[in-house]
Protein backbone atom coordinates (compact mmCIF):
# COMPACT_ATOMS: atom_id res chain seq x y z
CA UNK A 1 0.00 0.00 0.00
CA UNK A 2 1.78 3.66 -0.86
CA UNK A 3 1.92 5.85 1.80
CA UNK A 4 -0.12 8.47 0.55
CA UNK A 5 -3.46 6.18 0.42
CA UNK A 6 -2.05 5.34 4.25
CA UNK A 7 -2.41 8.72 5.44
CA UNK A 8 -5.38 9.52 3.57
CA UNK A 9 -7.37 6.35 4.78
CA UNK A 10 -6.12 7.86 8.38
CA UNK A 11 -7.49 11.09 7.73
CA UNK A 12 -10.62 9.00 7.20
CA UNK A 13 -11.03 7.75 10.22
CA UNK A 14 -12.23 9.69 13.81
CA UNK A 15 -10.40 9.83 16.47
CA UNK A 16 -13.38 7.67 18.23
CA UNK A 17 -12.89 4.76 16.36
CA UNK A 18 -11.85 1.54 17.92
CA UNK A 19 -8.70 1.35 15.51
CA UNK A 20 -6.79 3.89 17.40
CA UNK A 21 -7.55 1.74 20.97
CA UNK A 22 -6.72 -1.73 19.30
CA UNK A 23 -4.00 -3.15 21.11
CA UNK A 24 -2.77 -6.16 19.14
CA UNK A 25 -0.45 -7.78 21.88
CA UNK A 26 -1.49 -11.15 21.60
CA UNK A 27 -0.94 -11.21 18.01
CA UNK A 28 2.77 -9.96 18.77
CA UNK A 29 3.20 -12.22 21.07
CA UNK A 30 1.96 -15.38 19.09
CA UNK A 31 4.18 -14.43 16.39
CA UNK A 32 7.45 -14.14 18.54
CA UNK A 33 6.61 -17.26 19.83
CA UNK A 34 6.15 -18.77 16.53
CA UNK A 35 9.32 -17.32 15.15
CA UNK A 36 11.05 -18.99 18.20
CA UNK A 37 9.81 -22.27 17.69
CA UNK A 38 10.67 -22.23 14.09
CA UNK A 39 14.08 -21.00 14.67
CA UNK A 40 14.87 -23.73 17.16
CA UNK A 41 13.61 -26.69 15.00
CA UNK A 42 15.56 -25.22 12.03
CA UNK A 43 18.55 -25.14 13.81
CA UNK A 44 18.00 -28.36 15.90
CA UNK A 45 17.78 -27.56 19.19
CA UNK A 46 15.29 -28.85 21.40
CA UNK A 47 12.06 -26.82 21.08
CA UNK A 48 11.25 -24.81 24.52
CA UNK A 49 8.21 -23.61 23.28
CA UNK A 50 6.15 -26.20 22.34
CA UNK A 51 2.53 -25.91 21.11
CA UNK A 52 -0.42 -27.54 23.62
CA UNK A 53 -1.28 -30.83 22.30
CA UNK A 54 -5.26 -29.50 21.43
CA UNK A 55 -3.74 -26.43 19.26
CA UNK A 56 -5.36 -27.56 15.90
CA UNK A 57 -8.49 -27.69 17.00
CA UNK A 58 -7.89 -25.04 19.64
CA UNK A 59 -10.70 -22.31 17.59
CA UNK A 60 -12.50 -25.18 15.87
CA UNK A 61 -16.30 -24.98 17.59
CA UNK A 62 -19.04 -28.15 17.00
CA UNK A 63 -20.07 -28.41 13.92
CA UNK A 64 -23.00 -30.82 13.26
Amino acid sequence: MPWERFVEAKKNLSEDDKVFEWDDLAGLTTFQETKQRLWEIYHGFPCENKLPSNAADLYIDVVN
